[in-house]
């Protein structure tokens, strides 16, 4: 556990690290690479990701292919972020953040099996937030998520991504919505 560090860990060019069984809590960002990290092919799995301040998993534009899959995200503002290409974000459970569950925005992403509940920031929590505005071939695909009780939106879907067989229950403020599909996304 850390008081009040920066990152729990920062990359820099870990190409194919892999982080696993472990408990990652107290930091700013639990996990964290920036674009200038190009740390490709990162595995985090069958962790427990808690209690960071802004992230639990961070990965800007770069960082690519990384496989982000059976972990336990909570109590943060965003539990995690990826920005770089070919992501693959499956089987995680996500509750109790402040803002968004999973956001990713890098071409040919996938996220799929997962489950997300208790985003609630006011208006502002959504469970899954996937947007691409790249060619249609590299679209992110969302399929097979379970998706429930946030505050204002369960599944956010924009640009070129492709969202099925998606569960979506029970968002829970009066101004909740299941789904938000727009500019060309397939839902």
């Amino acid at each position: 556990r850390l008081a009040h560090h920066p990152q729990f860990a920062q990359l820099r060019n870990a190409d194919g690290m892999t982080i696993s069984h472990l408990a990652i809590t107290g930091g700013n960002q639990g996990i964290y690479a920036d674009a200038a990290s190009d740390t490709d092919g990162l595995t985090v799995r069958d962790s427990r990701i808690y209690g960071n301040l802004n992230h639990g998993i961070y990965l800007a534009t770069g960082n690519d292919a990384p496989t982000l899959t059976g972990n336990t995200l909570s109590s943060q503002y965003y539990a995690l972020e990826t920005w770089g290409t070919d992501a693959t974000i499956s089987g995680n459970a996500v509750g109790q953040h402040t803002y968004r569950g999973i956001f990713v925005r890098g071409a040919r992403s996938v996220v799929e099996g997962n489950e997300v509940a208790i985003i609630s920031v006011g208006n502002q929590g959504v469970g899954i937030d996937a947007s691409f505005t790249g060619a249609a071939g590299d679209r992110i695909l969302v399929q097979n998520n379970v998706v429930h009780d946030n505050n204002a939106v369960g599944l956010s879907v924009s640009g070129q991504v492709l969202a099925t067989g998606n569960d979506i229950y029970n968002q829970a403020a009066s101004f909740g919505v299941g789904a938000s599909v727009s500019s060309s996304a397939e839902f």
